[in-house]
């Protein structure tokens, strides 16, 4: 049985990236990422839009391991004269093993909790 106080949610840091890795191998890797680890790291590190509002990747853990993971686009919004912090989200994936026991809610709510609008 899957103990529901394990799980927590973060933003990605390098020191995820191994673990990321594995995750994506377990349970979704398409075809772009294993092209190009370049591209990850440009939109994680070096993307003007992300470094400026914060990672664009939150990860799911049960205890030591990622099980979910909901890669966000950050951008500006602007309406009525005032500027937005928001993201667009994409990318939400859960382990199998893992499903209906409300990561995909606890990853969505931490999503919008860190932008104005998700």
């Amino acid at each position: 049985m899957i103990d529901a106080d394990k799980y927590y949610i973060k933003s990605y840091t390098e020191e995820d990236h191994n673990k990321y890795i594995e995750f994506c191998n377990r349970v979704w890797m398409p075809p772009s990422m294993k092209r190009s680890d370049n591209w990850f790291r440009w939109f994680m590190y070096e993307n003007p839009e992300c470094n400026s509002r914060g990672k664009p990747l939150l990860l799911a853990y049960y205890e030591n391991t990622i099980v979910g993971m909901l890669l966000l686009t950050p951008t500006r919004l602007f309406s009525y004269g005032k500027e937005y912090n928001v993201a667009w989200g994409r990318d939400l994936y859960v382990d199998p093993n893992h499903r209906r026991s409300k990561i995909g809610v606890m990853i969505v709510k931490t999503w919008s909790d860190l932008f104005d609008m998700a």
